[in-house]
């Protein structure tokens, strides 16, 4: 039988081997896992950073698309109210039906046009001196927005206004003689009507001789576009940047709202725009500072010629990364602790038949001590 003294021993070395295979699979284990934590940490922060990437890539196709789409619909409407300018030009001339019956006529094609083309905040269709009528210098029906109304008016088609003498006149007749079915002025102030900012498309009215004989024009309001663009985000706290490239004129800037409408300034922001916006790549520009902060600008060039970019205070978007990065660090790290004690317990759950032998053995030293 086995004396007391060796039975001590190899309880002293079980209990030791115990304690040492805990120690080295737990400490092991935890090694493991922190490992897996820490590497799938880093991995995801990275995939992370290129999703956010492409999320931004795509807000910028999504607005600058958006743009050039309007672009195209506004010409369109300003050639195709050219064209029905031309029809009721040669049916006058054809029939000779009373003035007041074409003012009449016109009036009515104004109003349905503008009714169904709910993003022109009003238009023209104007005639060269004598051309309608050979007593009339000044023909120009038009129509323009009041809230949800359209109201039709004569007002600007007269001396006071003198719109043959206006530069976005004298910019339609000038793409008559490059054969431009469109051109579009510079941003500017409405000042004869709505006040609002605005661009206008003038699309020449044309003979089949070539002879220009006037012009349609749709005014296009930026007010909504600005509206738009200030409701989109690609960081919680961005701010949009609109700049129409042409005139370097700042169309959207709620960061320093006091240039809208100014030519561009001659700060650190604004050169990267010229020296690099691409319409097929995002363009970034770090480190800038704008009202005493450090911001990111993240700029692409549309067709259209706008230049469209976000400003992010600096290190958002690693702010946002970091956060979720953060959350998933968390969650490996509580699953793997989960798994090291769930792992301990079965292992003495395992140990649990030995430690009863060992008990019994030892009883039964004792017993027979006795």
């Amino acid at each position: 039988m086995l004396n007391a003294d060796a039975i001590l021993f190899s309880e002293y070395a079980y209990f030791k081997y115990q304690n040492t295979y805990f120690t080295v699979c737990g400490n092991f284990e935890i090694l493991a896992y922190s490992s897996m934590v820490l590497f799938s940490n880093v991995y995801y922060s990275s995939a992370l950073s290129n999703v956010k990437e492409q999320e931004i890539i795509q807000i910028f196709k999504s607005s600058a698309n958006k743009i050039d789409h309007t672009i195209t619909l506004m010409e369109q409407s300003a050639y195709n109210l050219a064209q029905h300018g031309l029809s009721l030009y040669l049916e006058y001339n054809k029939s000779n039906f009373e003035k007041s019956e074409l003012k009449q006529k016109f009036s009515a094609i104004l109003e349905q046009h503008f009714s169904f083309f709910e993003l022109g905040l009003g238009g023209d269709v104007w005639f060269e001196p004598m051309q309608m009528f050979k007593d009339t210098k000044y023909f120009g029906p038009y129509v323009y927005r009041d809230d949800k109304r359209i109201l039709f008016s004569w007002e600007l088609s007269g001396e006071q206004y003198d719109y043959h003498s206006q530069d976005w006149y004298q910019l339609g007749k000038q793409a008559a003689e490059n054969a431009l079915p469109v051109v579009w002025t510079h941003p500017y102030v409405d000042e004869a009507g709505s006040l609002a900012p605005m661009m206008t498309v003038d699309a020449p009215i044309i003979l089949t001789n070539g002879d220009m004989i006037g012009m349609a024009t749709v005014d296009w309001s930026l007010a909504a576009l600005t509206a738009f663009l200030e409701t989109v985000k690609i960081t919680n706290n961005s701010s949009p940047l609109l700049i129409h490239k042409a005139s370097n004129r700042i169309i959207s800037f709620p960061l320093k709202s006091e240039l809208v409408m100014q030519t561009t300034p001659d700060e650190a922001w604004v050169k990267p725009l010229y020296s690099s916006s691409s319409n097929t790549k995002l363009n970034t520009s770090k480190s800038l500072p704008i009202n005493g902060k450090l911001y990111d600008l993240y700029f692409l060039g549309a067709k259209s010629g706008f230049i469209l970019g976000f400003f992010s205070p600096h290190k958002d978007i690693d702010k946002e990364v970091r956060a979720v990065s953060q959350v998933t660090l968390l969650g490996g790290a509580i699953i793997g602790i989960t798994f090291v004690v769930l792992s301990i317990f079965i292992m003495k759950h395992l140990f649990k038949p030995f430690d009863l032998v060992l008990s019994q053995i030892k009883g039964s030293i004792k017993h027979s001590a006795r």
